[in-house]
C-alpha cells in the first residue's frame, strides 16, 4: 500500500488513474441505469398488455350481463322464445369467454369463483324463467320472483366486478409509484454520477495542467542546459553520459581527461539506483575527484526517464572554508588554538566518561614584561618574541609525556597562553609540569640578533577540586596566575577558594570603612513598626547605611559581612545604638509621640563580655529611658548558646530595656529554651510574609508564630509587609505589629517627623 501510494505521485500515474475513475463510473451508471430502464420497461409491459385489457374486459363483462338482464326482460314481457334462446345464449357465451379472459389476465383472485358461481346461477334463472313461461305463459305472479331474483344477480356481480376493477386498479397505482421510484432513482443517480465525473475531471485537468507546466519546465531547463556556465549533463539511466555542455568538457579538460565523466562519483550507479527509489528525487553529493573538490547535485526525471546532473567545481570554496576556520580557532600571530578553541574542547574533554573521576588541569601562562619588550622595541620585534615563546613552550610540553598523557597549549590573547593537561600522572604533576615551565624561562631567547630573559607567572586550577568546566578553571586560574604577578612574577601558584576577583575591592573597602565613623560616613535611617490595632507607630527600626564618597549610599548587605570578619562591627555596633537612643531623645525632647527605637545586635556585639555595660552607657550619655529602647537579636544567635543568651538577656531585661527575637522562623528554637528567655516580642521573617497570600504553608507557619507568641504572652510582628492583601492576611490571624514598605521604607531621621505626628493610621479591616 506504501509503495503505491508513493507511486501514485507521479503525473503520469495520476492521469492514469483518473481515467480509469472515469471509466468505471461511465460503467456503473450504464449497468444501472439499463437495470432501472428494464424495470420501467417490465413495469409499463405489464400495465399496457394485462392491466389496462382487464379493465377493459371487466367494463365489458359488465355490459354483457346488462344484455342479458335486458334480454330476459324482454321475453317476459313479448314471451317470444326463439328471440330468448337466441339472444341469451349468445350473450351468456360472451359473457363466460370474457369471464375465462378475465381469470387467464388476472389470475386466481378472490371475487373470480363467486362471479363464475353468480354467472352458473344467473343462467338456471333463465332457464327456469323460459320453462315457466312456456308452460303458464299467463301467470305472471310465478315468474316476477325469478326476474326479481336476476337483477339481485345482477346487481351481485357488478358489485363483484367494481371490487376486481378496484383490485386492477391498485396494481396500477403500485406498479405507477414504483415506477416513479425508479426514475426518480435513476435521475438521482444521473446528478450523482455527473457530479462524480465533473469533480474527476477537474482533478484530471489540474494535473493535466501541472504535467503539462512541470514537463514544460522540465524541457526548457534542458535546452537551457547548453547555455549554464557550470558543468551540466544528462545521465542515462544506467549512468551513461548523454549529454554534456561545454562548461562540463571544459573541466574535464582542465582535469587531464577528455570525457566528463570524470567529474561524476565513482560509485554512480549505485547512487542513480538509490535516486530511482520512492523516496528520492533529487540529491547532493561532495566528493573528491583528482586532487579537486567537486559538488555534483542529481535529479532524476521520471517522465523523461533521464537524470540531470549539475557539477561544481568548489575546490577553491573549500579551501576558503578551511581557511576561515581556522582563523576561527587558531591565534592569527602564534597558529596556537585560541581560547574558542580551548573552551569547546575542554568543555568536550570534561563531560566525557573518562573524566568522571580522573583529574585534568589548566595553567595559564603569563609572560611578565613583554610589555616592556614591545613599548621599547616595537611590536614587531614583541610579535617575533612572542611566537619564540610560543615555540618554547610547545617545546616543554613535548617534554612532559611522563606527567601528563595530553597537554594542548592555547594562546589566549597577548602576553597570555594556557595550558590544558588532561590523564596527570599524579596529584603533583600540575605544579611539576608547571614548575618545568618557569624553569625553562630562565634560559635566554634570542630573536632579531638580541637575548631576551622573559620569566613566566603560571596560576594552577585543578579540575574537578577548582572548577566543573573550562569558564570556571580559566577564571580561578587566572586568579592564582594574578597572584604570582602581584609579587614580582616568576613563579606558580595553586588556586584556593579565597582567589577571587572581589579580594582587591574587599581590600579597599575594609581601608575606607575604618575611617567611615570618623569621616561620619555612617548613616541611620528608620523604618517604622505599626500597631494593628491602634494605628499608632509603636517602634522604629534603626538601620545601617554608609554615604561611601565614591561608591554612593550602601546598604549593610554591602559591608557589614566585611565588618564582622574584620572585627570593625563592634566600634559601629556602639556608635548606632549610642546613635539610635540620642535620636530617640531628640525626638522626645521635641514633644513627639513616644515611640520605641530598635537596635539590631550582631553576633559579635552580642557575645562580648560588656555588652549591658555599653548599653547601660548609651542610655545614661543620651538620657533615653530604658523601655524605649528595644533590642533585636536574629534567632540563630538567640540559640547559639542557650544559657549565655538566658543570662544575657535577663541581664538586659533587669535593666529595663525591651526584647525582640528577629527572624524568627528560620531558625531552631526549642519551646523548652524559648520560653527561658525573658523575650517581649517575636517577629516573623518576611520570607513567610511575602507568601502569606500564595502558600498555604508560609501561611500556615505565619499563623502558628502569632499563636505561639500569644501563647507565650509576647507580642508579635511581621516583617516585610508590602501590599494590603499581606495585611488584611496578618490582621486576619490577630498580629499586633506590621513593619515594610506598605506603610514606608527606610527614611532618614529628618523624615521620621512625620510619622510620630501623623494622626493614627488605621486600615480598614
Amino acid at each position: 500500500m506504501e509503495r503505491f501510494s508513493l507511486a501514485i505521485k507521479d503525473p503520469r500515474l495520476r492521469l492514469r488513474a483518473m481515467y480509469v475513475v472515469v471509466f468505471a463510473l461511465g460503467v456503473l451508471f450504464s449497468v444501472l441505469i439499463v437495470a432501472y430502464s428494464q424495470q420501467v420497461l417490465e413495469n409499463s409491459r405489464r400495465f399496457l398488455r394485462a392491466d389496462l385489457p382487464l379493465l377493459s374486459q371487466i367494463a365489458d363483462l359488465k355490459v354483457e350481463l346488462a344484455r342479458q338482464e335486458a334480454t330476459l326482460y324482454d321475453y317476459y314481457a313479448t314471451g317470444e322464445p326463439d328471440r330468448l334462446e337466441h339472444d341469451y345464449v349468445a350473450d351468456s357465451q360472451r359473457s363466460r369467454e370474457l369471464l375465462n379472459s378475465i381469470e387467464r389476465s388476472y389470475g386466481d383472485a378472490e371475487p373470480l369463483p363467486s362471479l363464475r358461481a353468480s354467472l352458473a346461477s344467473l343462467d338456471s334463472l333463465a332457464r327456469r324463467l323460459q320453462r315457466t313461461l312456456a308452460a303458464t305463459p299467463d301467470v305472471a305472479g310465478e315468474t316476477h320472483p325469478v326476474l326479481v331474483r336476476v337483477s339481485d344477480i345482477v346487481r351481485e356481480l357488478h358489485a363483484e366486478l367494481d371490487v376486481l376493477a378496484k383490485l386492477v386498479e391498485t396494481r396500477i397505482f403500485a406498479r405507477a409509484n414504483e415506477t416513479q421510484e425508479t426514475v426518480g432513482r435513476m435521475a438521482q443517480l444521473a446528478i450523482l454520477f455527473s457530479m462524480a465525473i465533473f469533480l474527476v475531471a477537474v482533478f484530471v485537468g489540474y494535473y493535466l495542467n501541472a504535467y503539462l507546466q512541470a514537463s514544460t519546465e522540465r524541457r526548457r531547463l534542458a535546452v537551457f542546459a547548453e547555455r549554464n556556465p557550470n558543468p551540466v549533463m544528462r545521465l542515462s539511466l544506467d549512468g551513461h553520459v548523454i549529454y554534456a555542455n561545454a562548461a562540463a568538457a571544459e573541466l574535464a579538460r582542465r582535469m587531464g581527461h577528455g570525457s566528463p565523466r570524470v567529474l561524476l562519483p565513482e560509485d554512480l550507479k549505485a547512487r542513480l539506483a538509490a535516486l530511482r527509489g520512492p523516496r528520492e528525487r533529487y540529491e547532493v553529493w561532495q566528493y573528491q575527484r583528482e586532487a579537486r573538490s567537486l559538488e555534483c547535485g542529481i535529479h532524476f526525471l521520471p517522465d523523461l526517464d533521464i537524470f540531470h546532473a549539475y557539477v561544481a567545481d568548489v575546490t577553491e570554496r573549500r579551501l576558503s572554508e578551511e581557511k576561515l576556520a581556522f582563523q576561527a580557532y587558531h591565534h592569527p600571530l602564534t597558529g596556537l588554538p585560541n581560547r574558542r578553541m580551548f573552551n569547546e574542547v575542554v568543555d568536550r574533554a570534561l563531560l566525557a566518561p573518562e573524566h568522571g573521576r580522573a583529574q585534568a588541569a589548566v595553567l595559564m601562562i603569563g609572560v611578565d614584561r613583554l610589555k616592556v619588550v614591545a613599548d621599547t622595541l616595537g611590536h614587531a620585534v614583541g610579535e617575533q618574541v612572542l611566537q619564540g615563546i610560543a615555540a618554547r613552550l610547545d617545546l616543554v610540553l613535548k617534554e612532559c609525556a611522563d606527567l601528563a598523557r595530553g597537554t594542548t597549549l592555547y594562546h589566549f590573547d597577548g602576553d597570555v597562553f594556557t595550558v590544558f593537561a588532561s590523564g596527570l600522572a599524579n596529584d603533583q604533576a600540575p605544579a611539576q609540569i608547571a614548575e618545568r615551565l618557569v624553569a625553562a624561562s630562565g634560559k635566554p631567547l634570542y630573536v632579531a640578533g638580541r637575548e631576551f630573559f622573559l620569566s613566566f607567572s603560571v596560576g594552577i586550577a585543578v579540575f574537578p577540586a577548582d572548577g566543573k568546566d573550562a569558564a570556571e578553571l580559566v577564571k580561578n586560574a587566572d586568579s592564582a596566575m594574578q597572584q604570582v604577578r602581584g609579587q614580582g612574577g616568576r613563579g606558580l601558584r595553586l588556586y584556593k577558594p579565597e582567589m577571587n576577583a572581589m579580594a582587591t575591592h574587599w581590600l579597599a573597602l575594609e581601608s575606607h570603612l575604618r575611617h567611615a565613623i570618623e569621616r561620619e560616613e555612617l548613616r541611620l535611617y528608620y523604618q517604622p513598626q505599626v500597631d494593628l490595632r491602634t494605628g499608632r507607630v509603636a517602634a522604629l527600626e534603626a538601620l545601617l547605611r554608609w554615604q561611601h564618597p565614591q561608591w554612593g549610599l550602601l546598604s549593610p548587605k554591602d559591608f557589614v559581612r566585611l565588618a564582622e570578619e574584620s572585627g570593625m562591627i563592634l566600634p559601629i555596633g556602639d556608635w548606632v545604638l549610642y546613635s539610635a537612643c540620642a535620636q530617640n531623645h531628640e525626638w522626645r525632647s521635641r514633644g513627639l509621640a513616644a515611640a520605641r527605637v530598635a537596635v539590631n545586635i550582631s553576633a559579635r556585639q552580642f557575645y562580648r563580655q560588656n555588652l549591658p555595660d555599653v548599653i547601660a552607657a548609651a542610655l545614661a550619655r543620651t538620657g533615653l529611658a530604658p523601655d524605649l529602647l528595644e533590642i533585636e537579636i536574629t534567632e540563630s544567635v538567640a540559640m547559639e548558646d542557650v544559657e549565655r543568651t538566658a543570662a544575657m538577656l535577663h541581664e538586659l531585661k533587669d535593666m529595663g530595656v525591651r526584647i525582640a527575637i528577629d527572624d524568627f522562623g528560620t531558625g531552631f528554637s526549642s519551646l523548652a529554651y524559648l520560653k527561658r528567655f525573658p523575650i517581649d516580642k517575636l517577629k516573623i521573617d518576611q520570607s513567610f510574609v511575602h507568601q502569606v497570600t500564595a502558600n498555604d504553608a508560609d501561611a500556615a507557619i505565619v499563623r502558628a508564630v502569632v499563636t505561639l507568641g500569644h501563647a507565650l504572652k509576647l507580642r508579635v510582628g511581621a516583617e516585610g509587609v508590602s501590599t494590603q492583601e499581606q495585611l488584611a492576611r496578618l490582621r486576619l490571624y490577630d498580629c499586633d505589629e506590621a513593619q515594610g514598605e506598605l506603610y514606608s521604607q527606610a527614611v532618614p531621621a529628618s523624615e521620621v517627623e512625620r510619622f510620630l505626628r501623623a494622626p493614627p493610621h488605621r486600615v480598614a479591616t
